[in-house]
């Protein structure tokens, strides 16, 4: 581009320094200044499209540097989803649903929950229960069901959401990554009315909304509105 215009240019000058030698009266005198006024055009042009370049070049730097911050940060939630300790693993999830707008709090009434989530776009409340796998104890859920009704979830308009870790502890190279609910806990899930998700579909979740501007309150009541057992994507 910068070459065609310098070329531009010349051939510009050449036509001024021409209409000057040959040309006489006021023909001499416009060919020779449109000339000149038509380089200065032309320096002008080539400024904005050096601004347009420069601007387009950091923009993409800018666009590059931005996609390998969120790929690093996914690749740190994905790593800290797949801890087993289910402290950590609820400090975790209850960062996640903070920065996507959500209030998470603890609960005395619902003791067997670990925390409620509350949203504007939620038509009642999530209560959390989380499990460090996903092969968890089939008794804890059904006394978890009892407890939470006989609390007064049905008033409260509170869903019971578990969160369990189905990471398999290895590598997609070595064997496999990710598990699924057993038969007898998605059966358990879908009786008594409880929503579970794996940490999987959290992350997949949150990366649908930071990476693909999703409204994480329309995707919450989906989870919210389902009628139990397990919520795929």
């Amino acid at each position: 581009m910068k070459s065609t215009l310098k070329l531009f240019q010349l051939l510009l000058a050449v036509s001024g320094f021409y209409a000057a030698l040959k040309f006489v009266g006021n023909l001499q005198y416009g060919v020779a200044l449109l000339s000149l006024v038509s380089i200065w055009g032309v320096d002008k042009f080539e400024v904005i499209i050096d601004k347009k370049q420069k601007k387009a070049v950091t923009e993409k730097k800018a666009a590059e540097q931005a996609a390998a911050s969120r790929e690093k940060a996914n690749k740190q939630v994905a790593h800290a989803l797949r801890n087993k300790n289910v402290i950590m693993l609820t400090d975790t999830i209850e960062g996640l649903l903070w920065d996507l707008g959500f209030s998470v709090s603890s609960s005395i009434k619902y003791r067997l929950l670990d925390r409620i989530i509350e949203g504007e776009g939620l038509r009642g409340k999530l209560g959390l229960k989380i499990i460090g796998d996903v092969d968890g104890s089939i008794a804890e859920l059904t006394q978890l069901a009892i407890s939470c009704e006989e609390a007064g979830a049905a008033q409260d308009k509170l869903r019971i959401l578990l969160i369990a870790n189905n990471s398999g502890g290895l590598s997609p190279e070595n064997g496999q990554e990710y598990k699924n609910f057993p038969g007898q806990v998605r059966n358990l899930l879908s009786q008594e009315k409880i929503i579970g998700i794996t940490t999987q579909t959290l992350h997949e979740l949150y990366r649908m909304c930071k990476d693909m501007n999703q409204d994480p309150n329309k995707l919450f009541s989906r989870i919210y509105q389902h009628p139990g057992g397990v919520f795929r994507l």
